[in-house]
């Protein structure tokens, strides 16, 4: 097993961004025992990251890989089930937003897998100091 690759977000339209860096790899699981299951092919776990993620964080990151869960699956195996595991995640408090988890973990797939990340909209709303991401589609389960 590899201590994986390592991506780096960044979204700068304002006096402020997001910025997180992931770090990930792929496991064996033939049992497929994943704690989070994206695909009946794709599995995530954040067994190793060391810090809790809540509730709506989760969300985000497996809602990300099913955004780009066809593009992942063209390069596995038929019959393969892996299993993604977050093994860091970084970000400063002040540069995090937990849509920048949707976008990193499909980031770091499409730079894993080799293919091109599809295009999406950012922009902030300086009324809500906060930056939107109107394409992101959060779905539970497979």
């Amino acid at each position: 097993m590899t201590d994986g690759s390592t991506i780096t977000l960044r979204v700068m339209k304002s006096t402020w961004g997001i910025s997180i860096r992931l770090t990930a790899r792929l496991i064996d699981d033939e049992s497929k025992s994943s704690q989070y299951f994206v695909t009946d092919k794709i599995g995530l776990s954040t067994n190793s990251i060391g810090i809790k993620l809540v509730e709506e964080e989760i969300l985000m990151l497996t809602s990300g890989l099913r955004w780009v869960s066809n593009e992942i699956e063209k390069r596995i195996e038929p019959d393969k089930f892996v299993v993604i595991e977050l093994v860091k995640v970084e970000f400063a408090e002040a540069d995090f937003q937990s849509e920048g988890l949707y976008y990193g973990i499909a980031t770091w797939a499409s730079e894993h897998f080799d293919f091109t990340l599809p295009n999406y909209e950012v922009h902030f709303d300086k009324r809500e100091n906060k930056y939107k991401f109107p394409d992101i589609e959060l779905r539970e389960g497979n």
